[in-house]
């Protein structure tokens, strides 16, 4: 976890409600838009088996409700996957993850 996500933690503000700037530039530099956190995280041991080969996410850990453009949500409804990236707390791109 990032040092700003654990910081907000450690003083008891809870989750964060917007990215740190580091973060915030390093998506920028990827061409990124409309920049926004959608959601905040923990991972845990079923998160990163390889087998389920998936990153579970409740509604309820969901931040930003309207990121998804109307397209988007059209594709998701009908069965459809969106490809995203992601980035891990190194700032590092994950590529070619799909969202459904």
């Amino acid at each position: 976890m990032d040092s700003a996500f654990k910081q907000s933690y450690v003083n008891g503000l809870g989750p964060l409600t917007d990215l740190p700037l580091k973060v915030k530039k390093r998506i920028v530099s990827m061409e990124g838009k409309d920049v926004e956190l959608v959601v905040e995280k923990q991972l845990y041991q079923v998160d990163m088996n390889g087998t389920n080969n998936r990153l579970s996410i409740l509604v309820g850990q969901v931040i930003a409700k309207t990121f998804l453009k109307d397209e988007e949500k059209r594709a998701l409804i009908d069965g459809d996957c969106l490809k995203v990236n992601i980035l891990k707390p190194s700032l590092e791109m994950v590529s070619d993850m799909n969202l459904k």
